[in-house]
């Protein structure tokens, strides 16, 4: 805090604080006089910085400097940036001025001021200073010490005791984040001044004029400006798309929607994104979906049904050499389903079926990439046949049942007990494990460089070579999962949620 200065004509007369009111004008310690009047320069848009240093239209009065936007953690209150930690005029927030007599400390206008501090009043005017290291208020408001002295203790001292350094007071620049490393280098609003550096709380970044949990910030979600919409967790974007009255049970996704079968056997789509959520059929009799450019595709009893993107009646397809139809995939050219005893394709849009796969033991989990189908089977293999019905072939066989399965046409990855495991699409090795030690495995799939798959109630992802797995998210309890090239779709028991950034 400065001087109270009293003007007399061509100069000014210092006086300490005084309850008589002497009639020219008194500023408080953290103003200038301006023409005859008090400006806070750190403020003030018409005095910022210097008298008559006028900010424009669109600029706002930052810490003494015309800019774009507040810093320092401070607010935006019309054209000036204050701490509404302290501000009299805007205390707590915007507009809320505190009564003649009273300080703002802490963002509450009040008459006591905290620890060691004193309120110090001048005309209508208080604040709350540090009476025992303010040079400009030591020992008493008003009390000052001068440019050569500092504060030590309440008293005027010629120098500082210690490891302590004479700025605007005796403090130590080791830690005080006002003058941190040097004098009046002050750190940001929420910095600590650690061995004098500014740094920010353990686990947070420097984003503009603050820190942040890029873990966790929705404005800085992973990277500084990176705005989520939704929630962030562990630095990612997590954004419910649509609301479920029946759990989804299948999923899948195009370069414009997410589509899914529920609990009750129907069809619906929505946008990538989210918005306009729509019924496209009501018939499935499994919980598989398929699509491409055209048709959405989901099993009917021993056909499978299939409507338009855009809308429009279904159509079946019939397969005479199917009983049952149980899953179904694309990939774009034509359609594969995995029958009770088979596996199965037609051309997309329909047509003339063929059997790929025949005499085959339930198969379930169907994967295409690559021109290659995979699946597993009661007999516990992971097989395989080309898109053309030729190289039938098991690529490994383990000793219990395999789960989800899925794959990028080098290797098929699929959960296996508690274990994430990876063999080549030609089956020329054995198995490697991913990711181990897991509980509750769920639904996987791949976009050629992680494996995501839901472990218990978590969602996470592990390299396709293998290595540390990283958690997405540690709650989200998934029923089916789908992967595009810049997000990860999944459903809960109410929602489709959609993981931005993968």
């Amino acid at each position: 805090m400065g001087l109270f200065a009293r003007a007399t004509g061509a100069c000014f007369v210092l006086v300490a604080c005084t309850t008589t009111k002497v009639d020219p004008t008194y500023c408080t310690p953290d103003e200038t006089m301006c023409h005859g009047s008090c400006s806070a320069l750190y403020k003030d848009p018409a005095n910022c910085g210097a008298c008559d240093s006028v900010c424009g239209p669109g600029f706002v009065c930052s810490q003494g400097t015309c800019a774009a936007s507040c810093g320092g953690g401070t607010t935006q209150c019309g054209q000036s940036c204050v701490d509404t930690r302290v501000d009299r005029a805007n205390c707590g927030a915007c507009g809320v001025a505190c009564p003649p007599g009273e300080a703002c400390s802490a963002g509450t206008c009040t008459s006591t001021c905290e620890g060691a501090q004193k309120l110090c009043v001048v005309e209508d005017a208080a604040y709350c200073a540090s009476i025992r290291t303010d040079n400009a208020n030591c020992g008493d408001c008003g009390v000052s010490c001068g440019a050569e002295h500092g504060c030590v203790d309440g008293a005027c001292a010629s120098a500082c005791g210690g490891d302590q350094t004479l700025c605007d007071y005796c403090t130590s620049l080791s830690s005080d984040v006002a003058n941190c490393g040097a004098c009046n280098h002050a750190c940001l609003a929420t910095q600590l001044c650690e061995l004098g550096a500014c740094v920010c709380p353990s686990g947070e970044s420097v984003c503009g004029a603050t820190c942040v949990d890029l873990a966790s910030d929705a404005a800085n979600c992973g990277t500084c400006g990176s705005a989520c919409s939704g929630t962030c967790e562990n630095g990612t974007c997590v954004v419910p798309i649509a609301v479920t009255s029946s759990p989804a049970e299948a999923i899948t996704v195009d370069s414009s929607n997410v589509y899914w079968i529920d609990a009750t056997g129907a069809a619906h789509q929505t946008p990538l994104l989210g918005g306009l959520q729509k019924v496209i059929g009501a018939t499935a009799t499994s919980s598989s979906v398929a699509v491409d450019a055209t048709y959405v595709y989901w099993p009917d009893g021993d056909g499978v049904d299939m409507v338009p993107i855009a809308g429009g009646d279904i159509a079946t397809q019939s397969l005479a050499q199917c009983t049952s139809a149980r899953e179904v995939v694309s990939d774009g050219t034509s359609i594969y389903v995995a029958c009770a005893s088979s596996v199965v394709a037609f051309p997309a849009g329909g047509g003339a079926s063929a059997t790929l796969a025949p005499n085959e033991s339930s198969p379930r989990a169907l994967a295409v990439a690559d021109g290659a189908l995979f699946w597993t089977d009661d007999a516990f293999d992971v097989r395989r046949v080309g898109t053309d019905g030729t190289e039938l072939a098991s690529l490994t066989q383990m000793t219990s049942a395999v789960g989800a399965l899925a794959s990028d046409g080098v290797n098929v990855y699929f959960a296996w007990t508690d274990d994430v495991l990876a063999i080549p699409a030609n089956g020329s090795t054995f198995p490697l494990v991913l990711a181990s030690g897991l509980s509750d495995l769920g639904p996987i799939a791949t976009d050629g460089a992680n494996v995501y798959f839901v472990d218990g109630t978590s969602l996470a992802r592990v390299p396709i070579h293998g290595g540390a797995p990283t958690l997405l998210d540690p709650t989200f309890g998934g029923i089916a999962i789908a992967v595009d090239t810049s997000s990860v779709f999944w459903s809960t028991s109410t929602d489709i949620m959609r993981y931005e950034g993968k």
